[in-house]
């Protein structure tokens, strides 16, 4: 993981939204999606529950961060 990512995990566990977090980022939010699943693949694990509501840390996203 690079610091642009953990960045990334950073703001989306502040904000709970991929389209704050891509603005905040300058960023598209299907990109910054792009860019999560990567993370989760990478670390074989889900960092975020999705939900209408918006992003909320999983169990493993707690621990990671």
């Amino acid at each position: 993981m690079n610091q642009k990512q953990a960045r990334m995990l950073d703001i989306l566990s502040r904000t709970h939204s991929l389209s704050e977090a891509a603005i905040e980022m300058e960023t598209s939010q299907p990109r910054l999606t792009q860019q999560l699943k990567a993370v989760e693949r990478e670390l074989g694990v889900e960092l975020f529950h999705r939900s209408p509501r918006g992003l909320l840390l999983s169990e493993a996203g707690q621990v990671f961060l």
